[in-house]
């Protein structure tokens, strides 16, 4: 299912070790940016859409979508195609310049927060194109759309969280 994805080294890693990495390299994009205060430090550690979002959220995002790939023996052939990993590169990275315009985040500190948000919308739309196709016509079980669904909604919670306790950084 990822012959021709950039990332098929990184999801055949250990479960863990992708837990590891995508929390280390999401929280550590935010410090950078936040390295300038210590009182915006103080007010992001005490904010949960950072505390659940960034440290649990979205690495155990990333972790669902290696565990979903890990579990299908049975692989419908266009979930192998070139064209997915394309399609999603073109809608990632056309989201990160949508964001980083629309917020202004053009310094070079938010370089590596640029890197990690466009990985990451890479993972996750690559992952929900494959899964989809491999759902609707491969042999899917009960795991498969468990896990689905589950990207979905870690994904949702984080969004509700950043909406329900912004983060303020400075630029």
């Amino acid at each position: 299912m990822l012959q021709n994805d950039p990332l098929s080294f990184f999801f055949s890693l250990p479960l863990q070790y992708i837990f590891v990495i995508t929390g280390f390299f999401g929280i550590t994009t935010h410090l950078l940016v936040i390295s300038k205060t210590l009182s915006t430090l103080l007010l992001l550690i005490k904010n949960p859409a950072f505390i659940i979002g960034d440290l649990i959220l979205l690495p155990l995002t990333v972790t669902l979508i290696a565990l979903f790939y890990a579990n299908v023996f049975d692989v419908v052939s266009l979930t192998s195609s070139g064209i997915l990993p394309i399609a999603a590169l073109i809608i990632s990275i056309s989201l990160t310049i949508l964001f980083a315009l629309r917020y202004k985040l053009v310094t070079i500190l938010w370089l590596p927060q640029g890197v990690f948000f466009f990985l990451f919308l890479y993972s996750l739309f690559a992952f929900l194109m494959r899964g989809f196709i491999q759902l609707f016509f491969g042999n899917a079980n009960t795991l498969h759309w468990g896990l689905w669904f589950g990207v979905i909604i870690a994904v949702i919670a984080h969004q509700a969280l950043g909406y329900l306790y912004p983060k303020k950084l400075f630029t």
